[in-house]
């Protein structure tokens, strides 16, 4: 088992014990077959780690509230939502002449440079108008930095990539960094988050 599939699969299991309606509201995994299918309208590639959470899970189902897997009032979008949101950003941003989106691969390495400089951003996770995306490529990658996207479009880098972010969300929920407050919605507690989040993305910035 992946280090990825084994974070979120920890994930789940708080999810399980703590919030069973939540973990029901998961979609089933998809096929390599129907992730390929899927995809045919994308042009670049997505990172095989997206791929790995496809299959994991597809999303969860529409019309929930705060049935995440990242943070509190954020969804994991199923693979049609997040293509179309993925479309929907090539036909009305130009994201190439953002200027967050070059100060990003001031994070990067000389060949990450290269492979992600004509590239465009795929969102998978959302909430209103905020998402976390992550960068496609010509050739397939195994990794992706994680772009946090607000409702005015300012891009950050948030997290090393999406096995670092489930790392980083497993232990938050397993340390009690996330927890439920008194009305059973998710809360967390910075103090302890911050430590977790620098172990798993050094060189990053913590945000809440």
């Amino acid at each position: 088992m992946s280090v990825l599939t084994d974070s979120l699969n920890r994930i789940m299991q708080w999810l399980e014990g703590n919030r069973p309606d939540y973990a029901a509201s998961f979609l089933p995994g998809l096929s390599n077959e129907e992730i390929r299918e899927k995809l045919a309208s994308v042009e670049l590639e997505l990172p095989e780690e997206i791929h790995e959470l496809y299959r994991w899970r597809n999303g969860v189902e529409d019309g929930e509230d705060l049935k995440s897997i990242a943070y509190p009032s954020m969804a994991f979008m199923p693979l049609d939502e997040a293509i179309k949101y993925h479309l929907d950003i090539i036909d009305n941003v130009d994201i190439q002449e953002h200027e967050d989106f070059q100060a990003i691969f001031e994070l990067l390495d000389a060949k990450q440079i290269d492979i992600y400089n004509s590239t465009h951003l795929f969102p998978f996770i959302h909430s209103n108008c905020c998402f976390c995306a992550v960068l496609l490529s010509r050739e397939q990658q195994k990794h992706s930095p994680i772009i946090d996207i607000s409702d005015a479009l300012d891009l950050e880098m948030i997290f090393r990539n999406l096995t670092t972010m489930m790392q980083t969300l497993a232990k938050y929920f397993e340390t009690g960094a996330y927890y439920l407050s008194d009305d059973n919605f998710l809360d967390w507690d910075e103090e302890k988050m911050e430590p977790i989040f620098h172990k798993y993305n050094p060189g990053l910035e913590f945000i809440t």
